[in-house]
């Protein structure tokens, strides 16, 4: 992973999320800052495809508060993924994800600048019953 020359400061996670939500909307449903007990998951989508449920953590640098997040999500989603500014990418762990089968993404401040590093392993944790009235909020919101 290739470190950019100069970081902008002026980066910020809504601004990250908002790239990452124009990307995956294309062809999945996806909502903003979903609330899960008493936490929100910054991004939630439905991967029509193959019917399952993503969550995202979205960070400007700090992955390991995302990783945290990210396998707390497990419990909800089929899949759990970590997005950090590509400015940053350069410091996460990958040996770390893969253990606990998170997934990342590299996000730009562009429209566009999404790319799929590690995908995320599919979840041996997930509450059936959360994870399926998730993935029906999702269908009908048309999210």
């Amino acid at each position: 992973m290739e470190r950019p020359k100069k970081i902008n400061r002026e980066i910020s996670e809504k601004r990250l999320t908002d790239v990452l939500i124009s990307h995956i909307r294309k062809s999945n449903p996806v909502k903003r800052e979903h609330r899960h007990y008493e936490k929100y998951i910054d991004l939630i989508g439905l991967i029509i495809d193959c019917n399952e449920l993503m969550s995202v953590e979205v960070k400007v640098k700090n992955w390991q508060k995302a990783f945290q997040q990210a396998v707390v999500n497990l419990a909800v989603a089929d899949k759990s993924y970590v997005a950090i500014y590509s400015g940053y990418i350069h410091r996460v762990d990958l040996d770390r994800l893969r253990a606990c089968g998170i997934g990342l993404i590299s996000v730009g401040s562009v429209w566009g600048e999404v790319q799929f590093i590690e995908p995320a392993k599919s979840s041996r944790f997930v509450n059936t019953i959360t994870n399926k009235r998730i993935k029906e909020r999702l269908y009908t919101s048309g999210a």
